[in-house]
């Protein structure tokens, strides 16, 4: 955390819990006094003494982590079966945590379904504030191969929009 002139208030870092594991962020939001992150890795991951493994993971998983925006504490986490969640964004206004990325095969977040078949495709999911499932939408088409969502944002009017790549016609 850093005030506007750049100077730091606070500084939380993650650690590899076993050998070769390693891990990034990917994006942050902030809601009142949490912040959200979607946080990238393979194994595992460290914070403090909470060590956070994903089952089900494939070689690299990501999970969704809030922190006490004020001090850096980690509150709760949820994995994520995808190695591919690349943006959140919170809206106020519906109440909700909406992801997107791209899955490959059976995807869970918490104890969550978002995907229950085979397949490759980019998503957008809601999410409630505690991470809970509303619902998700798959983004497929038959002519477009390697589609992955890399961006969401909502307006002012509460449309969600993604951006994303793909290769195809």
């Amino acid at each position: 955390s850093f005030d506007l002139s750049g100077n730091p208030n606070w500084l939380t870092t993650s650690d590899r819990a076993e050998v070769g594991s390693t891990g990034f962020g990917r994006a942050v939001e902030i809601l009142g006094d949490s912040l959200y992150t979607l946080i990238e890795f393979g194994d595992s991951i460290l914070f403090g003494t909470e060590v956070i493994r994903i089952p089900r993971a494939p070689e690299r998983a990501t999970a969704l982590t809030v922190f006490n925006r004020n001090n850096g504490d980690l509150l709760w986490w949820l994995p994520m079966t995808s190695d591919e969640v690349n943006d959140i964004e919170i809206s106020e206004s519906d109440s909700s945590i909406y992801l997107t990325g791209a899955s490959n095969g059976i995807t869970y977040l918490g104890l969550d379904t978002l995907f229950d078949v085979a397949g490759t495709r980019a998503f957008l999911s809601s999410h409630r504030f505690d991470g809970s499932l509303k619902w998700a939408e798959a983004i497929t088409s038959s002519d477009v191969t390697n589609l992955t969502a890399l961006s969401v944002s909502v307006s002012s009017d509460d449309s969600v929009f993604v951006s994303g790549t793909f290769q195809g016609t």
